[in-house]
């Protein structure tokens, strides 16, 4: 009983309520009241915890990818092992895969309306109407089929626009357009995530379908490419309109496989 009357008292100390010896039946068992059993619970809770608590800690704070190995992760190695890469080039399937960083949140102040013309094109059966209200205008393809705004697309997170490329490839990309003055870029990141411009050309006001072309291989610290269409506005000119048609890309020296 000695045993037993000690821990009684430890109970009675930690718990600081009476319990006396009469509590402890013939059997030597104690009755345990309802308040021991939620601090019982509430105990063996804060030890599951402490003690699985780095696993837990571990899975919501996983390791960060470095840019290189985001990259190497979301974008694939060649986006040109077909040899007509870009969906939906000729705008027969409207705004898809085509997207705008208007309005975005690197570009708040741009503004834009675009929309499908089936009346004025390069090729049947249409092409991008842009209409600018506040420049300068920008869109870009969009491995996406869904046409939406871009916040940031020079990010290298912004892997819907960057289509992997091997390095060291020739471009060759063109457009069809009319209308005010646009531009017509290719840009390209590294494997650090770093963006430049590849190359840029400009057509000046026509009423006529006029083409624009890239020719250019891409640096051998290139990664991916990125088309980008501009449309801006000139000093003392009303506000511009820009149809764009049969936009062309692919690169030199492609290899059947």
């Amino acid at each position: 009983m000695k045993k037993n009357n000690k821990l009684l008292r430890i109970i009675q100390w930690f718990f600081e309520e009476d319990v006396s010896e009469e509590s402890v039946s013939n059997d030597d068992t104690i009755e345990i009241g309802l308040i021991q059993i939620v601090l019982i619970i509430l105990i063996t809770a804060i030890f599951s915890v402490w003690i699985f608590f780095e696993p837990i800690k571990g899975f919501f704070n996983r390791p960060q990818l470095s840019t290189s190995e985001y990259i190497e992760k979301h974008i694939e190695k060649n986006y040109f092992i077909i040899k007509n890469p870009l969906k939906n080039s000729d705008f027969s399937q409207g705004l898809e895969h085509w997207a705008s960083s208007d309005c975005g949140l690197l570009f708040p102040d741009s503004k834009s309306v675009a929309s499908i013309d089936k009346h004025d094109y390069h090729s049947a059966p249409s092409s991008l109407k842009i209409k600018c209200i506040s420049p300068a205008n920008r869109y870009h393809y969009s491995k996406n089929e869904k046409n939406k705004v871009l916040d940031n697309p020079y990010s290298f997170k912004q892997t819907e626009c960057w289509m992997g490329i091997l390095p060291g490839r020739e471009i060759n990309a063109s457009i069809w357009y009319k209308g005010d003055i646009v531009k017509f870029t290719i840009n390209y990141i590294n494997k650090s995530g770093e963006w430049n411009n590849l190359d840029s050309v400009f057509g000046s006001v026509t009423n006529q379908w006029s083409q624009l072309k890239i020719n250019k291989k891409v640096p051998l610290d290139a990664r991916a490419i990125m088309i980008e269409i501009t449309v801006n506005k000139a000093e003392n000119s009303p506000l511009p309109v820009v149809w764009i048609d049969d936009i062309n890309l692919k690169t030199a020296n492609f290899e059947e496989k």
